[in-house]
């Protein structure tokens, strides 16, 4: 499968949100999350999705962060969001993330990603290069499966969004996009 077109398949949106961003955003600036895993999924599967929150993981933010029509705050992990009219922007620095610190390892696109609760998860979209990163988020998508990445995050994750158990968190991602869930093996 040739990935080289999925630049072509982002909203619109996130070329706004690029543009609006890249003045304020120092170093690396990688777009992760639903946006990623849920455009190739439509791209490649003809899943349905929409796209009304973008996250980026960014190595720093310049000060001040104040757009016009958008009302600067923060998430719930502690990382700058901006919320405007039907969207919502998330950035997640590189050395605020919660996996990386809980392994004890150095901040880098490769600890992100081998980090991340689920497989689906384990991909970026690179906006220098232009280019899909993440062999295990990739092969996630291409093969409609969703499981465990980083089993401790998956479990942490599973209770922050208040979840039973990390299979029912698992099949919630897995039953957005058509794909299998592979849950765990227990020990």
């Amino acid at each position: 499968m040739d990935l080289s077109a999925f630049p072509q398949h982002l909203p619109q949106q996130y070329h706004d949100c690029l543009a609006l961003l890249k003045p304020i955003l120092i170093g690396q600036v990688d777009l992760i999350g639903g946006t990623v895993y849920g455009t190739l999924a439509k791209t490649i599967h003809g899943t349905s999705c929409t796209h009304k929150d973008f996250d980026f993981l960014v190595d720093g933010i310049k000060e001040p962060l104040a757009f016009s029509g958008f009302k600067t705050g923060m998430s719930r992990l502690g990382n700058p969001r901006l919320t405007g009219p039907d969207i919502m922007i998330d950035l997640l620095l590189i050395t605020n993330v919660h996996s990386i610190h809980r392994r004890g390892l150095a901040p880098s696109r490769e600890n992100y990603l081998s980090g991340v609760p689920l497989t689906v998860q384990s991909i970026a979209y690179d906006t220098v290069e232009g280019r899909l990163i993440g062999e295990v988020g990739i092969s996630s998508v291409l093969e409609k499966t969703v499981g465990a990445n980083n089993p401790e995050e998956a479990e942490f994750e599973a209770q922050r969004k208040g979840f039973g158990r990390v299979e029912e968190y698992i099949d919630s991602i897995a039953e957005k996009l058509g794909f299998t869930p592979i849950y765990p093996r227990k020990t």
